[in-house]
């Protein structure tokens, strides 16, 4: 019986929201935007007397139908512990609009002061918090227990809500982590150097410079450090091969830039006979020589999947990735004001030096990356 009494004063609230309200027209889910509306307009003109008629009717229908609500969902806590949130959530929305209201009062209407009724709900909200973030939690740290990995992503999420709105929860922000890592496909990526020779200092820790926000699937985690406690579901070995910078080059091209420019002028006659002075056009000419100078790098290895899983290669991708480092300059002959703002910019350009073989190999790791980034990226989907 008080299930079906609690149901009753539900509907009768939920009837509240509809009855008519004649030029407060405030109902349904038009309550909280009326208060907001409302709150704004008498911020500004606290005298505003329809809009003070409007607070007043949806505030207390709103309080009405929020307090029903909360009434009907405490009878289903008990099977139910996750309608705590529910509950909290709504106590969170009557003390945000509290909030909205009461340094507004006292308004007045008709002659008489408007009344807001206004529920001390502190308490129970503090309750309603409590509850809500111990079901989280409890209910996050089983999934989190189970051992199993998509468990493991529906406990991070979880952990997320709880953290959302009960920051300093217990441990929650811990679990949260813990969760990350067991519901990620975790990757462990070292580099091999097969080239023969010493590679750059940098050149490692530029390859292997790898964020974690850069991929669009959130539960592959890549690791270039081992960690205790992490169980690494594949490892992937860059092997680098060959690392090749070429010689020296510089090509040559010619080519002519024109314009129209003014020559001169001449006196002529307009339609009124007054003499005006009209500029007369040729075309000027400069002779252009563009220098392109270049010099290759060249960067080639393979990317090798182990399922630790199976103990099993299941994978190996070749990388490789050429670069050169460029700079175009140009001299000119003849008339600078036929030169186009493209043959301008590489006159001021300038000759440069080239760079030195240490120089280019220094950049090795950071054009490796590219492709390795793309390639995870790519492949992602095939890893589980």
């Amino acid at each position: 019986m008080k299930t079906i009494s609690y149901f009753l004063s539900l509907l009768f609230a939920a009837g509240l929201l509809f009855s008519c309200g004649g030029s407060k027209a405030t109902s349904g889910s038009d309550l909280d935007s009326s208060i907001t509306n409302a709150s704004i307009k008498l911020k500004k003109n606290p005298n505003n007397e329809r809009q003070v008629g409007i607070l007043e009717d949806a505030y207390k229908k709103a309080t009405d139908r929020d307090l029903a609500s909360i009434e009907y969902l405490k009878q289903q806590v008990n099977s139910d512990p996750s309608k705590w949130l529910d509950i909290y959530n709504i106590y969170d929305k009557m003390q945000i609009r509290e909030i909205a209201v009461v340094p507004l009062l006292p308004l007045y209407v008709d002659g008489r002061e408007a009344q807001f009724d206004i529920p001390n709900i502190d308490v129970e909200a503090n309750e309603a918090k409590k509850k809500a973030s111990n079901n989280l939690y409890n209910t996050a740290t089983t999934l989190l227990n189970s051992g199993d990995k998509m468990k493991a992503r529906e406990a991070y999420d979880l952990y997320d809500r709880l953290i959302e709105f009960d920051y300093d929860y217990l441990d929650a922000l811990d679990k949260r982590a813990e969760a990350k890592i067991k519901g990620s496909t975790n990757v462990y990526v070292q580099m091999k150097n097969s080239t023969g020779g010493q590679l750059p200092s940098n050149f490692e820790s530029d390859l292997l410079s790898i964020r974690q926000g850069v991929f669009t699937d959130p539960w592959v985690l890549y690791h270039t450090q081992r960690q205790s406690g992490i169980n690494y579901d594949y490892d992937v070995l860059l092997d680098v091969t060959r690392l090749i910078v070429g010689q020296d080059q510089q090509q040559q091209r010619q080519y002519r830039d024109q314009q129209q420019v003014i020559v001169g002028y001449r006196d002529v006659k307009d339609n009124e006979g007054n003499t005006v002075r009209q500029p007369q056009y040729g075309t000027v000419y400069a002779d252009v020589l563009e220098t392109t100078q270049a010099k290759p790098i060249r960067i080639e290895g393979s990317a090798q999947y182990t399922d630790n899983r199976k103990n099993e290669v299941v994978a190996t991708i070749p990388l490789e990735r050429e670069e050169a480092w460029q700079n175009v300059y140009a001299q000119f002959r003849g008339d600078e004001r036929a030169l186009s703002q493209e043959s301008i910019a590489k006159i001021q350009a300038g000759q440069q030096p080239f760079p030195t073989d240490d120089q280019l190999l220094d950049f090795g790791g950071k054009l490796l990356n590219q492709v390795v980034i793309n390639l995870f990226e790519q492949n992602n989907s095939n890893l589980n």
